[in-house]
């Protein structure tokens, strides 16, 4: 067994590294970097990451950055990914590639405008799109969870895993996440594993975090 320490931060979306990993029960170091707190910005933790975000995953001593990376990894190690060549190891591929690279983009969209113009007077437009497209994306996934009790199927897996910091998500944007009933069956299902009770008693959130939509902001259509 490799050595592993698993860089984080709370409610980040690191935290689906962090339910897998104990989902595998694998001994790791969990490290917490607070990027509330800036403490991903440090020079330590440059060194270690150069792109100043979580997760981050050490292998003995050597680094994964990117998360989709990081849930393969431990996946295919745990029984979490689909076996090598199957229909099944490409959706779950499919889904790991699309919610970081599509639905995070949108929250980044909403909560860091600076990423994407150095105008900050376009921000609320930049911030109402991204409000849009995540709209839309929480739709797709409550209507794949109305047909199967996990994102694959019928089993549970990495990209279960990787939806639960996108359901928090969405009640700290201000979204009334009873619209979206499947999902929050799904919610009461997976936050009932011990591994993703431990993951949260770790970090001291809920996945039932809300915050109220922000002025200005029309609420997005599924």
């Amino acid at each position: 067994m490799p050595k592993l320490a698993l860089y984080y931060s709370p409610g980040a979306c690191s935290l689906a590294a962090h339910a897998a990993l104990r989902e595998w029960g694998a001994p790791f170091e969990p490290r917490r970097v607070t990027v509330a707190k800036g403490e991903h910005l440090t020079a330590k933790y440059l060194a270690l990451n150069p792109h100043a975000r979580v997760p981050l995953l050490m292998i003995d001593e050597r680094p994964i950055r990117e998360n989709s990376g990081i849930l393969t990894w431990i996946g295919q190690n745990s029984g979490l990914y689909p076996d090598d060549g199957t229909y099944q190891a490409a959706l779950c591929g499919q889904w790991l590639g699309w919610l970081t690279s599509v639905v995070h983009i949108s929250f980044a969209m909403i909560w860091r405008g600076e990423r994407f113009t150095h105008d900050k007077a376009l921000y609320p437009a930049i911030r109402q799109r991204g409000y849009d497209w995540v709209g839309q994306q929480f739709g797709e996934i409550e209507e794949t969870l109305a047909e199967h009790p996990y994102a694959l199927g019928e089993t549970y897996s990495v990209a279960d895993c990787n939806l639960l910091p996108f359901y928090r998500w969405g009640g700290r944007i201000g979204l009334d996440m009873s619209d979206y009933p499947a999902w929050g069956a799904w919610v009461a299902r997976v936050a009932a594993r011990p591994a993703v009770k431990a993951a949260l008693e770790v970090e001291d959130i809920s996945l039932s975090d809300t915050l109220p939509l922000p002025e200005g902001v029309t609420p997005p259509k599924r």
